[in-house]
Parts: C-alpha cells; sequence; structure tokens
C-alpha cells in the first residue's frame, strides 16, 4: 500500500539528526501550494531550533490557505490568481512576457465575460 499523499502546506514526517559537530539537523519533505514535493533541511544548535528553522522555510513555501481558491471562487477570482501565477513565471524568465499579454487580454475580453461568474463547485466534467 503506498504512503498517503502529503497535502499541500503540510510537512510529511520530520527526521532529527545530530551532526558530528554536535548542530542538528531536521529534514522533511512537503508539498508547496502548487502541489510540488520539496525537500527541506535544516541546522541549528538544537533540536528545537532545527525544527523551528525547518517550520520556518516551510512557511515561506505556502500561503496556509491564505487566497486560496474554494468551491465558492468563481471562475473568475481562479482566473486572476492564474494570471498572478503566470505574471510571477514571467518575471522569473520561464514565460515571455507577450504571453503573459495574450492570456491576460484572452481572460478579460472572452473568459470573464461568458462565465466568469459562475463559482468552481458549479463546474462538471465531461461524462464518459
Amino acid at each position: 500500500m503506498p504512503r498517503p499523499r502529503i497535502p499541500a502546506g503540510e510537512v510529511g514526517a520530520v527526521q532529527i539528526t545530530k551532526l558530528a559537530d554536535g548542530r542538528y539537523r531536521a529534514r522533511g519533505r512537503m508539498r508547496d501550494d502548487a502541489g510540488e514535493l520539496r525537500q527541506l533541511r535544516a541546522t541549528a544548535d538544537t533540536e528545537e531550533g532545527a525544527l523551528a528553522e525547518l517550520r520556518r522555510l516551510a512557511a515561506q513555501l505556502t500561503s496556509n490557505g491564505e487566497g486560496a481558491l474554494t468551491g465558492a471562487s468563481t471562475i473568475a477570482a481562479a482566473a486572476d490568481a492564474w494570471l498572478i501565477h503566470v505574471t510571477g513565471r514571467a518575471g522569473a524568465g520561464s514565460l515571455a512576457y507577450s504571453t503573459v499579454e495574450s492570456y491576460e487580454t484572452t481572460v478579460r475580453l472572452i473568459l470573464k465575460p461568458a462565465c466568469g461568474g459562475i463559482a468552481l463547485d458549479q463546474l462538471t466534467g465531461p461524462s464518459p
């Protein structure tokens, strides 16, 4: 039976190891808001310090549900959140700004007027 999937924003099991120099290392895995599994590692003079540093690193990778979409969120809100994400990708150089401009135009002129007010929990998938 496979291990249960770590939910987004949560840290899985944490291992604390005493290093040769007397310091402590905390290691754990977490799934960030995008669903990517991340390996985290933190070192400190005490076990508690290493664990606190690991939790601080984890907090930087998640929004802790702030601004998260829910079933009551609209397609327009989801599209706005997605545009923020793709704008960040453009800032990091993995997406052209002209592509982001095209996406923004499509969202503004087509998606929002056609279905922007529909709640996400009202969406259904195609029947098999």
